[in-house]
C-alpha cells in the first residue's frame, strides 16, 4: 500500500516525480475564494535556506487540478526578503507571514537576527516587516 507509512507514501510520490517541498510548515485558505491555499515551506539548507511561501488555486470542478506559484524566493537567484517562514495567515487583500530565526536546525547565516511579522499585499506583491518578535527565553 503506498500511503501506508512515510517512507512509503515518499517512494510513490519520487517515483512519479512529485514536487518535493523543503519544509512545509503551515498553510493559511483565503477567505472568500473557494480554491486558492497558501502554504509556508519554511526551508532546508542547501537547497532552500530561506525558504518559500506558494500559492495553490485548485480547480473547483476538478480537485484533481489546478495550479501552483511561488509568490516570494528568500534565496537566490529573488533573494525576497523573508526568512524560514513558519506562520501565516490570509485576508482579503494581505498574506500575513510570521518568520522563525531561531530553529536550531537553521544554518548559520539564516540563524538569529529577529524574527518578523510581514505583510505581503497581493495587489502590487510589495512585502514589507509590520512587527518584530521579542523572544524573552534568550539573551538576544
Amino acid at each position: 500500500m503506498e500511503n501506508a507509512n512515510d517512507n512509503t507514501l515518499k517512494a510513490a510520490v519520487t517515483a512519479r516525480g512529485a514536487f518535493k517541498f523543503d519544509r512545509l510548515e503551515d498553510a493559511a485558505a483565503l477567505p472568500g475564494r473557494d480554491g486558492t491555499v497558501f502554504i509556508a515551506d519554511t526551508g532546508k539548507a542547501p537547497t532552500a535556506a530561506r525558504g518559500r511561501p506558494y500559492q495553490f488555486d485548485f480547480d473547483l470542478s476538478d480537485p484533481m487540478r489546478g495550479t501552483l506559484e511561488m509568490i516570494l524566493n528568500g534565496d537566490l537567484p529573488d533573494g525576497d526578503d523573508i526568512y524560514n517562514r513558519d506562520n501565516l495567515a490570509a485576508a482579503e487583500r494581505v498574506l500575513m507571514v510570521q518568520e522563525d530565526r531561531a530553529a536550531t536546525f537553521r544554518v548559520p547565516w539564516v540563524t538569529g537576527g529577529t524574527s518578523r511579522v510581514m505583510e505581503y499585499r497581493f495587489f502590487d506583491g510589495q512585502l514589507r516587516s509590520v512587527a518584530r518578535v521579542t523572544d524573552f527565553g534568550s539573551s538576544r
